[in-house]
């Protein structure tokens, strides 16, 4: 399967340490010019492993439609503008974090994930195991500015423990 994936999905699976999780789990990890320009920032302690994953295996495709990217970027960033009109022209999955692209997204009706949806997709396909992934869901809230409901969190957990007991 392929993806089309947002800055913060690549910054925060960096600052776990997982970004190569992306490169197990998917057939092409997909992104743009605008996306790749906010992520490459020196600023960011996992600016290294993120150059050599760009460098090596995440592609950069162009959009056809930069009017629409234009229109949506007057709600939403820029990146997030074009992940989002790239997703719609090559019908893949979009992982995205941002709670205002992700509405505008659904309204769309394009498929989406975020970064806790590969966590729980290398969960599934057995790249790490639950307790594994609790960890990092939780390194991921303790230790980032990752910010998740108390209810979403309950969720996962639920979802890690149902999972867990199937195996």
């Amino acid at each position: 399967m392929d993806v089309i994936i947002n800055a913060s999905p690549f910054i925060y699976l960096g600052k776990i340490g997982k970004i190569d999780l992306l490169q197990q789990l998917y057939q092409r990890v997909i992104t743009t010019i605008e996306v790749k320009e906010e992520v490459l920032v020196d600023k960011y302690h996992e600016y290294a492993a993120l150059k050599l994953a760009f460098d090596n295996w995440i592609e950069i495709m162009n959009l056809k439609n930069k009017a629409l990217m234009n229109s949506l970027k007057t709600h939403i960033h820029i990146g997030e503008a074009s992940v989002i009109v790239l997703a719609i022209e090559t019908q893949n999955i979009l992982i995205l974090d941002d709670l205002d692209a992700r509405t505008i997204v659904k309204s769309m009706g394009i498929k989406i994930s975020g970064t806790l949806g590969v966590l729980l997709d290398a969960m599934y396909e057995k790249i790490i195991d639950p307790m594994e992934t609790k960890n990092l869901v939780d390194k991921l809230i303790n230790n980032t500015p990752y910010r998740i409901s108390v209810k979403l969190y309950q969720r996962i957990l639920n979802e890690i423990t149902r999972y867990k007991d199937t195996i």
